[in-house]
């Protein structure tokens, strides 16, 4: 049915052209794939592809959608489309863009509308709630591909152009039809798609019809951005009841200058410049966000996500000629780089973009949405001048994060109020304040001035006082409840040490849910390492450093002060060492961090896998007590020292251990969360020598993967601390010293490895 496209490395290489920013497809050719649709044979590409233990990729199907679809070949045929805009006379570009939009002629019906996925065995799948006909996103995104092509190949094959925009022309007929209150199907992303094909086709084929649309969905849009989280944050509103953004396809602000630029209606122009000056500081310093609606959804942040604001910041930047524009494009874009809470390159070494950035770590699987998106944002930001490209390339340090803190994880004192688990809370609980309410925590934000936000997805009462001080500051408002989600608690200017913040709150005649507490910078500082500079952008209403409202400029050094950038490396923590026949037993236990072990009388208070939230899924001790045997816990015969008392693991952050003994083997008992993983293990010897190995913990409910030996159990307590029958494990790592005098023992630096006890011998 299908057979692999094999292509040279040299062909590869040849379709990059000279630019400082490289666009490397090897990755997006490994998912390039011949597949036979209805008998004909055509060019898609392979929806998923896992990594797999031995470093290289497979393919992989969407169960129950299929292998391949227009919605990914679709946003190929751009990305081509928009390379052979550039190069006319590219014969590869042009290759890969016909047959990528000749694919998705297989796609549509006769009366113009599109389905989404092909099966495996080649049959369409017409019926699934992701492939079936109606004027769904797959067929905005193939009218959007057909217009452009029909644009890009007006001046290179008038014949096929003419082809094109018939093809588009009877899509939008049917999108038409499901235009309601100025909106496809009522949402603003997918209107936003929809007016971006209606723009391209407008100026290939201009029509007064088509000219009406554009305004139709442009006025649409306008209005979706006028609701308080429009004025607090920029955002465009998704929803139809209530308010709901998500970062994924929300390509609103791109779309509504593209009707600028068609309509020279200065209000498109004028709104998505109101949006993006709000939103995009808050993306650089918090990344994608994957949603915001009754609470905000950090993650998983995707490259889809984070390419709509590049593309949408490379277009405000052609129009308007501002240069902030300019650096909001490479500072957004940068995202893939590593400009991100990880400081992790979200594309790979082939091109391929990696699927998601979780808190803790990356999923480096790599599918066409991820690496088609990630391919698309590095070329928005070589459309900019090269002096803009050349600062892309330099390694970056964020100097003011947002900050995203839980309000179950403040103190709450003596507070009438319960903290309570959710499952649609952003970490697993929330707070209910059913009277006054005070929480406290102790806070360090970098020194400029920070607005900040309170988190509401429920409440029961029409207002509440709140009062703020954080160090010497103070503030107090009252909130007017009459919608769910964000609202503004005031501004504080951080100093770069840490300082008390508490928050008081009071609803009156009924109570208030709060899930989180949100720290955005007003001021944006990111350091620039080779140059050693600072590009200090000013969002705040006062003059920063000389700085004026609204503009920015580069400062010499680190200009902006936080304890992030100070910090150091610290000398090493002595351990205690306890002699138990040949072996030294390693006391961590005044160093752990991680609750993941509770009995069933204590089920709900344990947390081994959500580091966000206050609760999570744990180990049951009822079934660890099974291996202690004299106050140790015993496997495979080799004793650790145990904690049953609070805290009884560590999530390995590089801890230094200084230990002052000899010994030629090591034993460490873990378990990593959310996959499986490796890192650094380092030992030093007196002697000046040191030793490195990998340390590889597989997932506590998956299976050993780096040759460690399993202790298994036969149930967890989940996050509600209902019983799971689930088989979790321990695993036991054993390496070989070369021997010596050891001095210090240095863990990874991987916080989703935890450890439970090191032993030597």
């Amino acid at each position: 049915m299908k057979r692999k496209i094999f292509l040279t490395i040299l062909i590869i290489m040849m379709t990059v052209p000279l630019f400082s920013i490289e666009l490397n497809i090897a990755h997006l050719e490994f998912l390039r794939d011949e597949f036979s649709i209805e008998g004909e044979r055509v060019i898609g590409y392979w929806i998923y592809s896992d990594l797999k233990m031995n470093g290289t990729y497979q393919h992989v199907s969407a169960i129950g959608e299929g292998a391949t679809c227009v919605d990914d070949v679709a946003r190929v045929a751009i990305f081509y489309l928009r390379q052979l805009k550039t190069d006319p006379a590219n014969n590869f570009y042009d290759s890969r863009a016909r047959e990528a939009l000749n694919f998705l002629f297989k796609f549509q019906r006769n009366d113009g509308d599109f389905y989404n996925f092909v099966f495996e065995n080649g049959t369409i799948n017409k019926n699934g709630p992701t492939s079936r006909a109606g004027g769904n996103w797959w067929a905005a995104r193939a009218f959007w591909a057909l217009s452009l092509g029909a644009e890009v190949y007006a001046k290179i094959d008038s014949d096929y152009s003419f082809s094109l925009a018939a093809r588009a022309k009877k899509v939008f007929r049917v999108l038409k039809r499901y235009i309601k209150g100025n909106l496809l199907k009522g949402y603003t992303d997918m209107s936003s798609v929809m007016l971006l094909g209606a723009c391209e086709l407008q100026r290939v084929d201009p029509d007064e019809k088509t000219f009406e649309v554009i305004q139709t969905l442009a006025t649409g849009l306008l209005k979706s951005l006028d609701n308080s989280h429009g004025e607090l944050l920029g955002l465009f509103d998704e929803g139809k009841k209530e308010f709901n953004w998500h970062g994924w396809g929300s390509r609103q602000i791109e779309a509504l200058i593209e009707a600028y630029k068609v309509t020279g209606n200065e209000a498109y122009l004028k709104a998505a410049e109101k949006s993006a000056n709000k939103l995009f500081p808050l993306i650089v310093s918090a990344g994608p966000l994957y949603s915001i609606s009754r609470n905000i959804k950090m993650f998983p942040q995707i490259a889809y996500a984070a390419e709509v604001f590049v593309n949408s910041s490379a277009r405000l930047y052609e129009v308007t000629k501002e240069p902030l524009y300019a650096y909001y494009t490479l500072l957004l874009g940068a995202w893939f780089k590593g400009l991100n809470l990880l400081k992790a390159p979200m594309i790979g070494p082939d091109g391929q973009g990696y699927d998601g950035l979780e808190i803790t770590h990356r999923n480096l699987n790599s599918g066409a949405e991820s690496t088609i998106s990630a391919l698309l944002a590095l070329q928005a930001v070589r459309t900019l001048p090269a002096e803009y490209q050349v600062l892309f390339e330099e390694a970056k340090e964020l100097l003011t994060p947002a900050f995203f803190e839980e309000a179950e994880k403040f103190s709450l004192g003596l507070s009438d109020a319960t903290i309570e688990n959710s499952n649609t809370a952003s970490g697993g609980a929330l707070v209910r304040c059913q009277g006054t309410t005070a929480l406290r925590k102790n806070l360090s934000l970098p020194g400029v001035p920070y607005r900040m936000y309170i988190s509401i997805p429920s409440f029961d009462t029409a207002m509440f006082l709140t009062s703020l001080r954080y160090g010497k500051e103070k503030i107090k408002r009252e909130i007017n409840l009459d919608h769910y989600g964000l609202f503004e608690l005031g501004t504080v200017n951080g100093s770069a040490a840490e300082e008390r913040l508490t928050i008081g709150l009071d609803p009156t005649n009924g109570d208030v849910e709060i899930d989180a507490l949100i720290f955005v910078p007003l001021v944006i500082g990111i350091y620039f390492e080779t140059s050693n500079q600072t590009l200090v952008i000013n969002n705040s209403d006062k003059d920063f450093k000389g700085i004026e409202p609204g503009r920015f400029t580069f400062l010499s050094g680190k200009a902006v002060s936080s304890e992030i950038s100070r910090r150091v490396e610290t000398n090493g923590q002595v351990v205690e060492v306890i002699k138990e026949g040949e072996y030294f037993l390693i006391d961590l236990s005044p160093f752990y961090n991680n609750n993941g072990i509770v009995n069933a009388s204590h089920r709900r208070e344990g947390n081994f896998d959500n580091i966000q939230g206050i609760v999570g899924a744990s180990y049951p001790m009822e079934e660890v007590q099974k291996s202690i045997s004299g106050e140790r816990l015993r496997i495979d015969g080799i004793p650790f020292l145990f904690s049953d008392k609070g805290k009884d693991n560590l999530r390995t952050q590089k801890q230094h251990f200084e230990i002052d003994l000899k010994a030629q083997e090591l034993w460490v008992l873990g378990s990593s969360d959310h996959g499986d993983y490796t890192g650094e293990l380092i030992i030093q010897y007196k002697n000046g020598q040191q030793e490195s190995f990998i340390l590889g913990f597989s997932d506590w409910c998956g299976k050993p993967r780096y040759g460690e030996k399993a202790l298994q159990f036969s149930y967890r307590y989940d996050s509600t601390g209902n019983r799971e029958n689930l088989n979790c494990k321990f695993y036991l790592q054993h390496i070989k010293l070369k021997g010596g005098e050891i001095k210090a023992i240095i863990l990874p630096d991987v916080i989703t490895m935890h450890i439970f006890g090191i032993t030597l011998k």
